[in-house]
């Protein structure tokens, strides 16, 4: 189902289609479709959280970054998906812009490009404790230096903000975030009817 803009929530994963051009892009799909099982999502090169209607909050070239829906990022095409837990999907946006802000003001959060490529050969592996999550945002808040690629960005702010949402629950994700590269995170979402509902495609605007 097309969408428009204001149909857009805060929270949304936004999954974002090889566009046929990016050399960068290319890599990612073709390495997805011959080094993983997920082949049939394999044309899903990039992944955000939505901050707001015309935001996606993502870890790219330069690291945590904000780009906006009608002008940097207007080229490229999404699926989109919601957690059906609006307080989770609320606080993940939230989560996000504060990763983001700090990012701006300390470049301390770059893009792991040896993360992205080990995703692609990682088996299972559990997702992180509570502990491990609390750790983890100690080093950002104290400027540290972490790095993400954009899928582990994604599922590690969901997964964040659902422990501190229920301590006692499993995250959202039952795998560690650093194993989850694009394709494996649309085939996780397509599988969770329970938790995310995919509510359609947006196109280049």
């Amino acid at each position: 189902m097309p969408l428009q803009l204001a149909d857009l929530q805060r929270g949304d994963i936004m999954l974002k289609e090889f566009d046929g051009y990016s050399i960068v892009g290319a890599a990612i799909s073709y390495g997805q479709y011959l080094l993983t099982s997920d082949h049939l999502f394999s044309s899903i090169v990039h992944a955000g959280i939505l901050f707001d209607k015309m935001h996606i909050i993502e870890s790219s070239g330069g690291g945590v970054a904000a780009n906006h829906l009608l002008t940097g990022n207007r080229a490229y095409s999404y699926h989109v998906f919601r957690s059906v837990n609006a307080d989770l999907a609320d606080g993940t946006g939230t989560c996000a812009k504060v990763f983001f802000d700090i990012h701006k003001t300390h470049r301390t959060m770059n893009y792991s490009v040896p993360g992205a490529v080990k995703s692609l050969f990682r088996r299972h592996k559990a997702a992180q404790s509570p502990e491990d999550m609390d750790d983890l945002l100690t080093e950002v808040l104290g400027h540290r230096g972490n790095q993400f690629f954009c899928s582990q960005f994604v599922v590690y702010i969901y997964q964040f903000v659902s422990y501190q949402l229920n301590q006692h629950a499993p995250p959202v994700f039952q795998l560690n975030a650093g194993n989850v590269n694009p394709a494996k995170l649309a085939r996780m979402l397509r599988g969770m009817p329970q938790q995310f509902t995919y509510i359609g495609h947006l196109l280049p605007r």
